[in-house]
């Protein structure tokens, strides 16, 4: 229902039967580095921090992602644009998401983080594996 996830996508909150809720929304990296088509790959990578994987969410003026930037731009000359050396179509998820079916599917599928959307494609943020979301609740 785009009504709900819409509403969680912004950390309002909401009532549970449970009490808890393990949402990704709960967990969401708001603040990582992004870069936009018209960009450079030397000025993209000047924002990612280091030491660590390239991802770094590709955006268009309106906060939809385009795709994503890995590590291998870092094979790349500088000087190519983002739009050349981007993964096309990469994995989102909805805020709404629960966080053990995540952790799964990054288990099955070797992952260690992906991109979080609104249902409009509007880039929210990251949700990683990390010590936080992995940590039993209860």
């Amino acid at each position: 229902m785009p009504g709900k996830a819409d509403w969680l996508a912004y950390g309002l909150p909401v009532e549970t039967e449970s009490g808890e809720l393990r949402l990704v929304v709960n967990f969401l990296q708001r603040k990582i580095p992004y870069c936009r088509l018209t960009e450079t790959v030397g000025e993209a990578l000047e924002r990612v921090p280091k030491p660590g994987p390239v991802f770094c969410p590709v955006l268009n003026n309106e906060e939809i992602v385009l795709g994503v930037l890995t590590d291998e731009a870092k094979k790349t000359e500088p000087a190519r644009p983002v739009e050349e050396v981007m993964e096309l179509g990469p994995t989102t998820i909805r805020p709404s998401a629960d966080v053990e079916e995540t952790l799964q599917y990054f288990s099955r599928n070797n992952k260690e983080r992906v991109l979080v959307t609104s249902s409009d494609g509007k880039f929210l943020g990251l949700f990683a594996r990390d010590e936080k979301v992995t940590r039993p609740h209860g």
